[in-house]
Formats: C-alpha cells, sequence, structure tokens
C-alpha cells in the first residue's frame, strides 16, 4: 500500500466520523464550544497514549526480563495503540466539524 493509499483511507475514516458526530450532535454554538469538544478529544487521546507508553515501559520490560514471551502484553499494546488511533481520528473530525462553520 502506497502513501497515497494510506492517506486516502485515513480520509475516509475521518470523513466517517465527522458524518456519526453530525448525525448525532447538533453543529457548535460557539468557538468556545468548539474548544471544548477539542480539549475533550485531545486530553482523551493523552490518556490512550500514556497507557500504551505504560504498558510498553513497564509492564512489558518487566515480563521481558523475565523472560516471558510477551505475546499477550503485545496485544495489549496494540489494542491501547488502537484506541489512540481512534482519538486521533475524533480529533481531526472535531477540526473538520469546526472548519465546516468557521472557514
Amino acid at each position: 500500500m502506497d502513501n497515497k493509499t494510506k492517506y486516502m483511507n485515513l480520509e475516509d475514516l475521518i470523513k466517517a466520523e465527522l458524518s456519526k458526530a453530525e448525525s448525532k450532535y447538533p453543529y457548535f454554538h460557539s468557538a468556545h464550544e468548539a474548544w471544548a469538544v477539542l480539549f475533550e478529544e485531545i486530553e482523551e487521546l493523552r490518556e490512550k497514549t500514556l497507557e500504551v507508553s505504560e504498558l510498553t515501559k513497564n509492564l512489558f520490560y518487566e515480563k521481558v526480563r523475565s523472560n516471558y514471551n510477551g505475546s499477550e502484553m503485545v496485544k495489549e499494546i496494540r489494542a491501547a495503540a488502537e484506541n489512540a488511533a481512534k482519538e486521533s481520528i475524533q480529533i481531526a473530525a472535531v477540526c473538520d466539524r469546526f472548519l465546516k462553520v468557521w472557514k
């Protein structure tokens, strides 16, 4: 898969997230409200990213040091990374939603 195809797939994911949000929630009433929603999503991404970091740094490292192959831990790290990616897509969708109203 080339970079252009990856980018197009990411754009499709963002557009799908935007469409889902538009069907559930009204448009932002103000830039302040948009900021609050964006900030919340960024905080959720920070938490998910921290989870990936902590799993990798502490738990996985301890398993490797004790000669455990770590496959179950790597599955947890992957799941946490996927959750972080979903949060990133939500952030991009919030930004696109803002730009639809305030260009």
